[in-house]
């Protein structure tokens, strides 16, 4: 084959990649390879090809490869990181997409890309300086404004009024500009009729969202609220369609713009939209910028404002978002449930609580099974001075991004960095089914919140399971749920108000055995009797919210 018709073929092929003609494209690129078998470009691109059809083994042979003939080509370092990333192994694909900056400077997705993966490795702070880093080269890019806003959750130390300002400039760029698709609502204001609820999300699945949602949906009220769902699902399992029982209109909305969403909202005549994603992945935030119903709120599924003036309300509750704390951080109004904001609903698989390892093992076990996003270099030092100060004691963290040797490597640094060895950190890595994970708690005597952004669905398993956390609150949402949850649980002996008192509280807990052991055997049985698990009582306080908004709604409507 000429250059000329290689250049011919592979300009036709990367067109039909382009325009989406995957199939074309591949056959093309083969035929290339059939013939001369060290193109690098083709090498890339068909490794690109097998990276989108999720065969990432392939894919990494492929631009290993590439990148072998011609190590100097950005995108092919960049798009190897992709491939590595698919695959968990972080720790290869940071050095990969830092190697395609060093190349070419002002590469977006490289950047992009990098505080990511610096995000799910633990490194927050490293993880914002990148995405500023890709706004400077893309200021309007959706996706890395949100992913932002969310890192900055992480991060020890930031100013709620900058985050604040931060999702009010995601707000004014990407929602504002919807204004005008804005339409009358001619929902009837009948006061006290039954109530149109659509829920928003992409987490109808094995996921935190519905660990908290399936008791309020299993216990709404028909006579009060009927009940939508808007579900953009591109994975589903057995939770999505217990919880599909539970919902009399499903919609499936998997792949559909995001104005033929709104318009089936409006259609639907949903008189209260409630978003349960915020500014993470899937979210539908560009729907309620044009405001298909009445009434918009944000719940749940993200710990801080949407900066979105067109969301109305915000669920939360007052141990979460005391009265005159928070506010003036969130472009909603706050709605304070009576108890809790939350309510948890177990998996059925969870095994049966176990003794204290502690009693037969001679040490005390500090954990965490949060996410890698939430362990800071401040939270891991406070963990490594209670290390220092209970003699003998090890911690366990569990957690996917750990299935990566460096990534491993780099959490045992931090804590040699914090005087402690690595015979004290047991590091594991996620495990297949939810009574797997849960039986993990066999290994652990206490919980060790993270901060500033607490845990939700790890603290409540763990407690589930009869380990005690230990949380450090602050002044913000994201840092005060442990608050909240503790509170319910009348243990607020174990929220500490500083660091010092974080740490004293977990080192006294290791040193009170029987204290130990009696709150693991009680656990359980405190969570049933709870807030948290009165599914019923839930319900009802979240549907007097409804009417709550309802009322306010009508009486601005003159």
């Amino acid at each position: 084959m000429s250059p000329v018709e290689l250049q011919k073929k592979l300009d036709l092929a990367t067109t039909h990649h382009q325009a989406g003609r995957v199939a074309e494209a591949e056959s093309l690129y083969l035929e290339i390879l059939s013939l001369m078998p060290d193109q690098p470009d083709v090498l890339h691109l068909l490794g690109v090809i097998r990276q989108q059809q999720s065969r990432p083994l392939e894919a990494l042979k492929l631009i290993g490869r590439a990148l072998d003939l011609n190590p100097r080509q950005a995108a092919y370092h960049c798009n190897l990181g992709v491939v590595l990333t698919e695959l968990k192994l972080r720790g290869r694909a940071k050095a990969e997409y830092r190697q395609a900056i060093q190349l070419k400077t002002d590469y977006f997705e490289a950047h992009f890309n990098l505080a990511n993966c610096l995000m799910e490795t633990g490194d927050p702070e490293r993880a914002v300086a990148s995405f500023h880093r890709a706004m400077e080269i893309r200021p309007d890019e959706f996706e890395a404004m949100g992913n932002l806003v969310y890192a900055m959750q992480c991060l020890p130390g930031a100013d709620p009024a900058e985050i604040f300002a931060q999702h009010l400039r995601w707000g004014q760029k990407h929602a504002d500009p919807l204004s005008g698709e804005i339409r009358p609502h001619d929902n009837s204001r009948q006061e006290n009729r039954r109530l149109r609820i659509g829920y928003v999300s992409s987490d109808f699945r094995e996921h935190s969202v519905a660990f908290f949602m399936e008791d309020l949906l299993a216990n709404h009220d028909p006579k009060q609220v009927e009940v939508f769902a808007y579900a953009d699902m591109h994975l589903t399992d057995g939770y999505t369609a217990r919880l599909q029982t539970l919902v009399p209109q499903w919609r499936n909305v998997t792949r559909m713009s995001y104005q033929k969403v709104a318009e089936m909202i409006r259609s639907d005549g949903i008189d209260i939209l409630v978003d349960l994603a915020g500014h993470t992945g899937g979210n539908r935030l560009l729907v309620f910028a044009r405001k298909p119903a009445p009434i918009q709120v944000s719940y749940l599924g993200y710990p801080d404002t949407s900066g979105i003036s067109t969301i109305d309300f915000r669920m939360t509750d007052g141990y979460a978002d005391p009265p005159g704390m928070t506010e003036k951080y969130y472009s909603e109004k706050l709605v304070r449930l009576p108890r809790s904001f939350v309510c948890y609903k177990p998996v059925a698989e969870a095994p049966e609580v176990s003794a204290l390892p502690a009693l037969s093992r001679g040490w005390v076990t500090f954990g965490s099974f949060n996410a890698l996003t939430k362990m800071n270099g401040q939270i891991v030092a406070l963990w490594c001075r209670i290390l220092r100060e209970v003699p003998g004691s090890r911690i366990l963290i569990k957690n996917a991004g750990l299935f990566d040797d460096l990534v491993k490597r780099e959490m045992l640094e931090r804590f040699s960095a914090g005087g402690i060895e690595a015979s004290r950190v047991k590091l594991l890595p996620q495990v297949q089914t939810q009574a797997a994970h849960l039986k993990m708690y066999e290994e652990m005597d206490i919980a060790l919140d993270t901060f500033p952004y607490h845990g939700t669905t790890t603290s409540c398993e763990a407690m589930w399971m009869g380990v005690p956390v230990v949380t450090l609150e602050g002044r913000r949402h994201a840092s005060r749920v442990g608050v909240s949850l503790l509170t319910n649980l009348k243990l607020t002996e174990l929220i500490a108000g500083e660091p010092e008192e974080y740490v004293g509280i977990a080192a006294r807990l290791a040193g009170d055995l029987p204290r130990l052991s009696g709150l693991r055997a009680g656990l359980r049985g405190r969570m049933r009797s709870s807030p948290l698990m009165d599914g019923a009582g839930f319900a009802r306080e979240v549907e007097a919210g409804y009417r709550q908004m309802w009322s306010q709604w009508l009486k601005s409507c003159g």
